[in-house]
């Protein structure tokens, strides 16, 4: 019998909690995403359905909803897609294994999988070994930077582990202003090599950045977003359903070039390193940027939102676009 939640206002908590409850997890998340509210206030109803679905060995279901809406119990990816595999659910687990750009400790599995497709000779056969050959290409050149000694993981515990994503980004807890050191926007002027860590580690000491990132974070918090951080990635969020990865740039008319330059490359490089391939990238400025042009380029040729602080509060290009106000 088909749900009828008619009666509850599009993205309310009822209408989320009953699709929720009545079996149908995807929807009610959407829901829940569309009426911002936090998914904290729904995690008993979650949870219940979570284990009706495992229990049902509805596994692609939470997969599904993992992928969309980040670990929403204490079921790993890495359990779900063993479970996929122990039910021999093969198409469904090659899929998964792609979507969360999983290898490592599933090569015995994956390899089953494509030899259970070609011993049937399906259509898709082929087309499944080339995409796992692209899977372990993007291994193959994370341990190679590895070798090189590119230090972006170190302290990381290394995004090639099989961790989920999700659980790897921790909330931001918003620290105070009122005893951080006055602001500086002269970098380091060390001649030795630094990691992209200690450089990340020495802007994130700058009073000015801590401060904007403060800001953003509350501002994205009051719209009900979950803000989560690594020490690589300055904050995450979901915004619509959308990934969006932050980098945070404390500029002056002096250095805004060099740092755009900076900023442009890191958020490249962590869409990558998180395999958050789909991610909306921003960078977020602790003032407005002094030449147009540079806003220009970066909305329109790299395809990157701008926003920047202005009087304590958030402004910009892509206020309305990224945070969908009126």
């Amino acid at each position: 019998m088909k749900l009828d939640t008619s009666e509850y206002p599009l993205g309310s908590k009822k209408r989320a909690v009953a699709q929720i409850s009545g079996g149908d997890l995807l929807k009610g998340l959407k829901t829940a995403t569309t009426g911002k509210l936090k998914l904290q206030e729904l995690s008993k109803e979650i949870d219940l359905a979570v284990q009706k679905l495992y229990k049902s060995e509805n596994i692609g279901t939470i997969l599904s909803a993992y992928y969309e809406y980040g670990s929403l119990t204490n079921l790993s990816v890495d359990e779900l897609l063993n479970k996929m595999f122990e039910l021999k659910d093969y198409p469904s687990f090659l899929k998964q294994v792609y979507r969360f750009g999983r290898y490592k400790g599933f090569e015995e599995k994956i390899e089953k999988c494509l030899s259970w497709h070609e011993e049937r000779h399906l259509p898709d056969a082929y087309a499944w070994r080339l995409k796992i050959g692209k899977l372990i290409e993007q291994e193959k050149m994370k341990e190679k930077a590895q070798d090189l000694q590119l230090q972006v993981l170190d302290e990381e515990k290394s995004l090639t582990t099989n961790k989920d994503i999700f659980l790897e980004l921790k909330p931001i807890i918003l620290k105070s202003t009122e005893k951080e050191p006055p602001p500086t926007d002269e970098m380091p002027k060390e001649e030795y090599y630094l990691s992209q860590v200690s450089k990340n580690k020495m802007e994130k000491a700058n009073g000015l950045h801590s401060k904007t990132l403060n800001i953003l974070s509350q501002t994205l918090q009051q719209h009900n977003y979950i803000v989560r951080e690594t020490n690589l990635i300055d904050a995450y969020t979901i915004i619509n359903g959308e990934k969006v990865i932050f980098e945070v740039k404390s500029i002056s008319e002096e250095n805004e070039r060099e740092q755009i330059r900076k900023a442009i490359s890191q958020l490249y490089e962590y869409r990558f390193l998180y395999s958050l391939f789909d991610a909306v990238l921003c960078v977020v400025f602790s003032q407005k940027p002094f030449s147009q042009w540079l806003i220009d380029y970066l909305l329109k040729d790299r395809q990157i939102k701008v926003l920047w602080i202005e009087n304590e509060k958030i402004a910009g290009e892509s206020l309305v676009d990224l945070l969908k106000q009126n």
